[in-house]
């Protein structure tokens, strides 16, 4: 039936097979190693260069929120009263809402200050968890307002 040469022919080719799969998979192993390590340095540089902005960011004073105008000379009232009896009158918010000045968006608000296009700016907010409404109120009071399209 089987004989010897024959049995040793097919054991030959299955080692071939095995060798040269083995060599495969090394190299395979070997490239997807050397293509992560790759992404790994990009995703680095990508890192630092974010930190670097964030820094840069940080730095850029905001807008002044609740200058001071100068007070008239004290008067006095036709009721009677004195000025310091007089409640004073309540600054209004910047950016109309005030959402400006709540130290969750500020940073969103600086952004678009500085020039960071609307879209990146507003993608980053969602991504950060802000709701979608809240994010295009934002870019309509800084009068940055983009397509939705464009947004996503």
């Amino acid at each position: 039936m089987d004989t010897p040469l024959e049995r040793n022919k097919i054991l030959a080719a299955i080692n071939s097979f095995i060798i040269s799969t083995t060599k495969f998979m090394n190299d395979f192993a070997v490239n997807c190693n050397v293509k992560l390590d790759e992404v790994d340095t990009t995703i680095m540089a990508v890192r630092a260069m974010v930190i670097q902005l964030e820094t840069k960011l940080s730095g850029v004073p905001d807008e002044p929120q609740n200058v001071a105008a100068p007070q008239p000379a004290a008067t006095s009232t036709t009721d009677g009263a004195s000025p310091s009896d007089q409640a004073p009158a309540a600054p209004a918010p910047v950016g109309g809402s005030g959402m400006s000045e709540d130290p969750q968006y500020a940073p969103y608000y600086r952004q678009l200050k500085v020039g960071i296009p609307p879209d990146r700016v507003f993608n980053k907010m969602i991504v950060m968890g802000i709701p979608h409404a809240v994010a295009e109120k934002i870019l309509a009071e800084s009068g940055k307002v983009v397509a939705l399209e464009d947004m996503l």
